[in-house]
């Protein structure tokens, strides 16, 4: 028996359902943490498929149903798949956070990308979920957008009490969209911070599983949020004057027009950082071991990414990233986009 079978169906569920299929289109699921809204897709992709041909934008970005965390991933259903946690995104862009309030353009960027791309492929219906970021005037500002992004045809609205209402009241009553609000199934869940953090932690196993440490050369490539690579590189002797200055060993350092860039093996003075930005170039130090483990995405001119990698080492001399990926062919990378996001594949399951 499956998971959607072992379920107890809501009847408003079913009522929803049967809107949805009298007029096909683009479907926004919206509400808060733990509302349902996940269940409720799978239930559309299991009573819609094999009948249409279902496509769904998964940008629930820290608890990803279809791709890893912190990306929006794209998967189309023409028969009702066995396990959900299997399917393979046909795309997939990266957010650079788990959290969208932390990420709002590059996390709009990538729906963009994601929904044209859906567009294309032309599903009778195209279901969008969401994250659980609703309180406040930016997760306001930032779902809105959304909506406004996917144009859907419905939004599915799953709300305790009142919750909702300050998105919900902003849309036009003219823009032509079928508002359906629906209490919280009793039978969802709330689940713990532990619960959703070792989750996540499992995602990033399994996507990493496969992936091999490989060394990717970036000279030619670019670096779309980090410095590296933006400027020309100081000469040995300039490195060794600021290492000694700093009283740290520095790896490697970059001229550029806001300044010095340095990559430090530890931590300098902040005195002497502060002393020589007053009086001389502003001085931007990037330690190491603070972007060691850090989760990057190699991205194709489309702006997808072709595969995620964990930052082990950096060759600076040969200008070669070393990182654990399944990336097949270095060749097609356009960008790189790093992240604070961290994880260390050898580390203990969680």
């Amino acid at each position: 028996m499956s998971e959607m079978e072992a379920m107890i169906i809501p009847e408003i569920w079913q009522h929803t359902l049967e809107t949805i299929r009298k007029e096909p289109g683009a479907v926004f699921l919206l509400g808060g943490v733990d509302t349902g809204k996940t269940w409720f897709m799978r239930y559309l992709v299991h009573q819609l498929v094999p009948e249409a041909r279902v496509g769904i934008i998964d940008a629930d970005v820290g608890q990803s149903t279809i791709g890893p965390p912190a990306c929006i991933s794209y998967a189309e259903f023409s028969e009702v798949p066995e396990d959900f946690g299997q399917i393979q995104p046909e795309k997939y862009a990266f957010i650079q956070s788990i959290a969208p309030g932390n990420s709002l353009l590059p996390s709009l960027l990538a729906l963009q990308r994601i929904i044209r791309y859906a567009r294309e492929k032309a599903p009778d219906y195209l279901i969008l979920d969401t994250t659980g970021f609703i309180q406040g005037d930016l997760a306001r500002q930032l779902k809105l957008a959304k909506i406004e992004l996917l144009s859907p045809r419905y939004i599915v609205a799953f709300e305790r009490g009142m919750e909702l209402v300050h998105i919900l009241s902003k849309i036009p009553r003219t823009s032509g969209i079928h508002i359906i609000r629906q209490p919280v199934a009793p039978a969802v869940q709330r689940r713990s911070r532990e619960y959703r953090r070792a989750y996540r932690e499992s995602l990033w196993r399994e996507y990493f599983r496969h992936a091999r440490v490989q060394e990717i050369p970036f000279e030619n490539v670019v670096f779309r949020n980090f410095w590296l690579n933006d400027g020309e590189p100081l000469e040995p002797d300039e490195v060794a004057n600021y290492a000694k200055q700093l009283d740290c060993q520095i790896l490697y350092g970059e001229n550029q027009r806001d300044g010095v860039f340095l990559l430090a093996d530890g931590y300098p003075r902040k005195d002497v950082q502060y002393q020589l930005s007053r009086y001389g170039d502003m001085i931007h130090i990037t330690s190491f071991r603070d972007i060691e483990d850090s989760i990057l995405a190699f991205v194709d001119h489309a702006g997808f990414v072709l595969a995620l990698g964990i930052l082990i080492d950096i060759k600076l001399q040969e200008k070669k990233l070393i990182v654990k990926t399944a990336l097949e062919d270095a060749g097609q990378i356009a960008w790189i986009e790093m992240s604070e996001l961290t994880f260390n594949p050898y580390g203990p399951p969680a």
